[in-house]
């Protein structure tokens, strides 16, 4: 499990990467490291990490190729490993 500093909103996780608090945040920590991302990455963010469905399948859905997801999440895991780190 993740951990964090006394308060739930911080983004002060101790061992985290952008996978694990993705798949174990609170909706309030979730909400305010999602606020970060547009539309789009908030989608692949869902599809992609939450959901965990493969590349093929997101880019389907998406209507885009899976090697443009597979680059958004290399991206989005670096947008919100930045952030997390505060």
């Amino acid at each position: 499990q993740v951990g964090y500093d006394t308060d739930p909103l911080t983004l002060e996780f101790a061992d985290a990467t952008p996978d694990a608090f993705v798949r174990t945040a609170s909706r309030a920590e979730l909400a305010k490291v999602m606020s970060v991302l547009n539309e789009d990455e908030r989608a692949i963010v869902r599809l992609s990490l939450i959901e965990g469905l493969p590349s093929k399948v997101v880019a389907e859905q998406l209507g885009i190729k899976p090697g443009t997801v597979d680059i958004k999440v290399h991206r989005i895991r670096a947008k919100l490993a930045d952030v997390m780190a505060g």
